[in-house]
C-alpha cells in the first residue's frame, strides 16, 4: 500500500490537511474547482523563482484567501510589493472575486520535497548531472535534520538512450506508518534533446515537527 499511494493523500486527516479548504454544493463545485486550478497554475508560474513549496486556498462567502509558502519571500513580494499586487490584480480580473494573497516563508526549505524536486529539475535543465543534483539535495536535507530522503529520477539516459530510473536513498522512509511525517512531491520536466523526465522526492521529518513550519511575511 505504501508503495502505490501518494504519501500525502494517505495521511490526510492524520498528519496532513487539505490544500483547498471550502465547501460547495453540486451546482457550484465544478466552477470552484476549476477556479482553484487556475489560481494554483498562475501562482506556481509566477512564484517559481521564489522556491514555491505549496499553495493553500480557503474560501469564505465573498473572499478567496490564497496562502503561498516560499523559500525566498523577498523574490515573491517584489520591490514595494509589486509582485503581490500583480498576482492579485490578475487573479481578481480572471476569477471575478475578492482575492487576498499572503506570502509565508518556509523555515527549512531543505526539508521540502517540492523545493528539492524543483531544484533537481532545474539543475537538469541547465545541463547538470542528475546524480550530482540528487546527491547535493540529499546531503542538504540530511544536514537540515531529515531522518530519511529518497530521490528518484526517471527518463531516458545513456548512449544509446535507455529508459530507467536513477534512485538515491539515505536514512529511513517508513511509508506504511501513517503517523510518520512524510513529505512527497513529483515534478515532470522537459529536457532539451532528452525528452521528458520525472522527479519524485520523499522526505521523512521528525514526527513531532509541524509540517514544515512557516512564518507569515505578507
Amino acid at each position: 500500500m505504501g508503495q502505490k499511494m501518494n504519501p500525502n493523500a494517505m495521511r490526510l486527516g492524520i498528519g496532513k490537511t487539505w490544500k483547498s479548504m471550502w465547501y460547495a454544493d453540486d451546482k457550484n463545485y465544478k466552477d470552484k474547482l476549476h477556479e482553484d486550478i487556475k489560481i494554483r497554475e498562475y501562482v506556481t508560474q509566477k512564484l517559481k523563482m521564489a522556491g514555491l513549496d505549496r499553495v493553500e486556498i480557503a474560501r469564505s462567502t465573498n473572499n478567496i484567501q490564497v496562502n503561498a509558502y516560499v523559500a525566498r519571500p523577498g523574490v515573491a513580494i517584489g520591490r514595494g510589493g509589486e509582485g503581490i499586487d500583480e498576482i492579485k490584480k490578475y487573479l481578481s480580473r480572471k476569477i471575478k472575486s475578492n482575492i487576498d494573497i499572503k506570502i509565508n516563508e518556509v523555515r527549512k526549505p531543505e526539508l521540502s520535497a517540492r523545493i528539492i524536486a524543483n531544484s533537481v529539475a532545474e539543475g537538469m535543465q541547465r545541463g547538470q548531472s542528475p546524480k550530482k543534483m540528487m546527491s547535493i539535495e540529499k546531503d542538504k536535507a540530511i544536514q537540515a535534520g531529515a531522518k530519511g530522503v529518497r530521490i528518484w529520477v526517471s527518463g531516458d539516459f545513456g548512449v544509446p538512450k535507455q529508459s530507467r530510473t536513477m534512485k538515491l536513498t539515505e536514512g529511513n522512509i517508513p511509508l506504511q506508518t501513517l503517523r510518520s511525517n512524510i513529505d512527497f512531491a513529483t515534478v515532470a520536466v522537459p529536457i532539451r534533446n532528452e525528452g521528458l523526465r520525472g522527479v519524485r522526492v520523499w522526505v521523512y521529518r521528525e514526527d513531532q515537527e509541524e509540517d514544515n513550519k512557516s512564518e507569515s511575511v505578507e
